[in-house]
């Protein structure tokens, strides 16, 4: 079973990010989380807008120790929210935010970092931003992506999962199994499979069509080992829904249930195979989170899986 022992969350100190403290306070005690680190990065990016200029070492320093004052006392103030029995930690570090972030849930070995962003759809898509778009590629732990609009209350009553049967999907559906299980949901699991043309011949040289029956075939036995998993995964108790197709593409596939289901969360992974690959890497997963009406999880193809 997962475990979430450690949640470090990314602000900016804006109201935006307080749904992602928010989360935080939600799913710390449920989620029996022993430490939560509230990270704020001082953007320090180059800049070309301004005719450059040379500091010594000793300036730079002063001024990025007045930076880290600042922000100390302003994330100490506007921060104070209880999360369970955790450990709160508060730190400000400086440097580009997404990598910034990413090395901080890496040094403390977390299990879950939580960042916000703004709205979703058109809009959204446009104002994701470097920094959530840049850490579901970075980070070495499941990212959840809120905002104020699609906050996470934890009254939701479907988690829907994206998963192809590729390496990676035991690891996705188990973290969906367990937020299904903590907020008394139902588990809804979309698979989809890439279904053949053309098959090789019987000499191995020309390609033939695929016939109706073994299409039919095809589809029979992916959706066989995708219950198989399911029924290995799901806890005692979560009631779980599954759904295989063929269509294509696998985004616009996950968006339209997602809008039909209105689910509480959706949680894909980073990587995959075919269809689903193309899907999970690249501009498609952030359409997918920027898109989405509610909280994604994206689970990193190497997490860390936990006993």
């Amino acid at each position: 079973m997962q475990k979430y022992k450690t949640i470090v969350v990314g602000t900016d100190l804006s109201p935006t990010s307080e749904a992602a403290i928010e989360a935080a306070a939600r799913l710390a005690g449920p989620l029996g989380a022993e430490h939560v680190y509230l990270i704020h990065v001082v953007a320090m990016t180059p800049s070309y807008s301004v005719p450059p200029f040379v500091l010594d070492e000793a300036e730079l320093r002063r001024l990025q120790d007045q930076a880290k004052q600042l922000a100390d006392q302003r994330l100490e103030a506007k921060h104070r929210v209880p999360m369970g029995e955790a450990k709160v930690h508060r730190e400000v570090r400086f440097g580009i935010p997404a990598r910034e972030l990413a090395t901080a849930a890496e040094a403390v070995h977390a299990d879950l970092l939580i960042v916000a962003t703004h709205g979703h759809g058109a809009i959204g898509r446009a104002l994701l931003g470097s920094v959530a778009s840049s850490i579901i590629r970075v980070a070495h732990c499941p990212v959840m992506i809120v905002s104020p609009e699609r906050a996470f209350t934890g009254d939701q009553t479907t988690v829907l999962t994206a998963i192809d049967m590729s390496p990676p999907s035991r690891n996705i559906l188990e973290h969906a199994a367990l937020f299904a299980r903590l907020t008394h949901s139902k588990l809804w699991v979309s698979s989809y499979y890439e279904q053949p043309v053309v098959l090789p011949g019987d000499g191995g040289f020309l390609p033939r069509y695929v016939a109706p029956d073994e299409i039919e075939g095809m589809a029979e036995e992916y959706r066989s080992a995708v219950e198989k998993l399911v029924t290995e995964v799901r806890p005692a108790g979560v009631e779980a829904e599954i759904e295989v197709s063929a269509r294509a593409p696998a985004s616009m596939f996950l968006l339209e249930r997602a809008k039909n289901l209105e689910p509480g969360l959706i949680v894909i992974g980073t990587s995959g195979r075919n269809a689903w690959k193309r899907m999970l890497l690249g501009s498609t997963a952030s359409k997918v989170v920027a898109e989405a009406g509610c909280p994604v999880l994206v689970v990193p193809f190497d997490a860390e899986k936990n006993d």
